[in-house]
């Protein structure tokens, strides 16, 4: 498994293009979760590629990242054309 911050949690351009990739990859929603606790708010997408499963998630102060099998995040990260950091 793994993580990649991809950009700013504001960033409603590049959360699009996420979710455009994913789509493009066979991905299909299965399930979206949003909330708020304090300052901080959480928006938590879950995706299926078939038996895989993707997290994409925007969260204050941390940002939005992309979570699942490194390859499929890798695939997803790069065509997005930012150099994204990696956690794991």
């Amino acid at each position: 498994m793994s993580t990649i911050l991809l950009g700013s949690e504001f960033d409603q351009e590049l959360r699009d293009q996420a979710r455009c990739r994913l789509r493009e990859i066979g991905a299909t929603v299965m399930g979206t979760t949003w909330g708020v606790g304090g300052s901080q708010e959480l928006s938590v997408e879950e995706w299926s590629i078939g038996d895989t499963r993707v997290v994409l998630t925007a969260e204050t102060y941390m940002g939005l990242s992309l979570g699942g099998p490194a390859a499929v995040v890798d695939r997803v990260s790069t065509t997005l054309g930012s150099a994204p950091s990696k956690s794991t």
